[in-house]
């Protein structure tokens, strides 16, 4: 998390609110390297955080349902992030498509490794 910061930080420092062209490869990093590394980091997030709950219910001998784990994963916001996420500004069909897809296959997946497990 601590590299997302900085490289965050440094995108802010590029942009010093100045009037001027803005080089080619600072419209490459905010444009392409920066939103890839928000989803990479969003993504490892996820999977630490549900591999977390998951393993202190296997270690416990426990059982998780369905709907137990579908409301853990939005109580503790890791689904409202990703809906918010799809349907932020600057608002697209095709980007807003993709990131509810994405939700809805994340949703699917939580699901299939739950039947897997238990």
């Amino acid at each position: 998390m601590g590299s997302y910061f900085a490289l965050f930080k440094i995108s802010d420092k590029l942009d010093d609110g100045k009037e001027y062209a803005a080089s080619s490869w600072y419209r490459i990093f905010r444009m392409n390297v920066l939103p890839v590394i928000t989803v990479f980091f969003l993504c490892l997030w996820e999977e630490l955080f549900l591999w977390g709950r998951i393993n202190s219910a296997l270690m416990a001998r426990d059982t998780i349902s369905i709907p137990n784990i579908l409301l853990y994963l939005t109580l503790t916001g890791i689904i409202p992030v990703r809906i918010i996420m799809a349907l932020q500004p600057p608002f697209s069909p095709i980007g807003s498509a993709i990131g509810l897809i994405s939700t809805g296959y994340f949703i699917y997946s939580v699901i299939g490794l739950i039947h897997y497990l238990f």
